[in-house]
């Protein structure tokens, strides 16, 4: 029996197979740069309100005269991490096009996981509207204690007025016994404490997915770097071939669908939908294929 595969077929079987995997990458880089912008509208735009859903729900609910609807209260602190998902993804794009990183991409990815989850937290609707309250309260709090800390480490100015929104949203929680709970740097949780780590169970698809991205990324980015891994970082590449840091991503196919479908629930209505959809598939392509790509293709 002989072999026909001859060094001509060979040659133009690698350059085919790099054409097929130029195309691929291109057409993930495009995809995630199209849902960025999707998710970055999404956190810009008000959400739907005609309809008879958990989000109308809590816009007929208040905390206090001081304060707006916890539907408006969840929107905004919901609109906030959707907004850095939607950046942080447009730098996986462009770390995927380029193919110039790696660790990098991965530690992105992490970032659009941990936005997303968040996202999903304070509008979930399989909660009370007093828990959501608690979780997007829980949210405000700790950014306006990091904008305090920030500006005692700049020495920006004045932070009274920081200060006075986080005394006034604990005076919230005790009118309403709620528990208190005091983290690191001063953060407060308000009811039940949460957290990325422990949310990555409450994910939405593929059992166990939220929680591999989490622990995967993290291993990668903060140095334990897994054996497998050991050889990719410490290899001289002039270009990181895309389905790497692909794989190690995860968190960007995971969070993704998990935040897109709780807020989809959450409105009653279909967000980005086709849009998830197409980047998922893509990202399939690309990371389906680690030996080569086909040549049916």
């Amino acid at each position: 029996m002989t072999n026909d595969f001859s060094l001509e077929d060979f040659v133009a079987d690698t350059q085919r197979s790099g054409r097929l995997a130029a195309e691929a990458r291109e057409e993930l880089a495009l995809a995630a740069h199209v849902l960025s912008r999707g998710i970055f509208r999404l956190s810009n735009e008000q959400w739907p309100q005609d309809r008879q859903v958990v989000y109308q729900e809590d816009l007929a609910h208040t905390l206090d005269d001081a304060m707006e609807l916890v539907g408006e209260l969840i929107y905004r602190e919901a609109s906030l991490d959707l907004a850095a998902a939607a950046d942080s993804l447009r730098g996986w794009a462009a770390l995927i096009a380029t193919q110039s990183s790696f660790v990098g991409a991965a530690a992105v990815s992490r970032a659009v996981y941990e936005s997303c989850v968040l996202t999903a937290a304070v509008c979930d609707p399989t909660l009370t509207v007093e828990i959501r309250a608690q979780r997007a309260l829980t949210r405000r709090l700790s950014r306006l204690h990091a904008s305090v800390r920030f500006a005692d480490i700049v020495n920006s100015g004045d932070t009274k007025e920081f200060q006075a929104e986080i005394d006034r949203i604990l005076g919230i929680a005790t009118e309403k016994g709620w528990s208190v709970r005091r983290a690191r740097f001063g953060v407060h949780y308000l009811g039940e404490r949460f957290s990325v780590e422990g949310l990555t169970e409450e994910g939405i698809g593929t059992t166990g997915l939220g929680e591999h991205a989490w622990r995967a990324t993290s291993s990668l980015v903060h140095g334990e770097h897994p054996e497998i891994a050991q050889t990719w970082i410490r290899f001289d590449w002039k270009q990181v071939p895309s389905y790497l840091p692909a794989l190690w991503s995860t968190g960007v196919i995971a969070g993704t669908e998990h935040a897109l479908r709780t807020v989809s629930e959450y409105v009653g209505a279909s967000v980005l939908q086709a849009e998830w959809t197409e980047m998922s598939r893509a990202w399939d392509r690309v990371c389906s294929q680690l030996s080569g790509w086909r040549r049916d293709q």
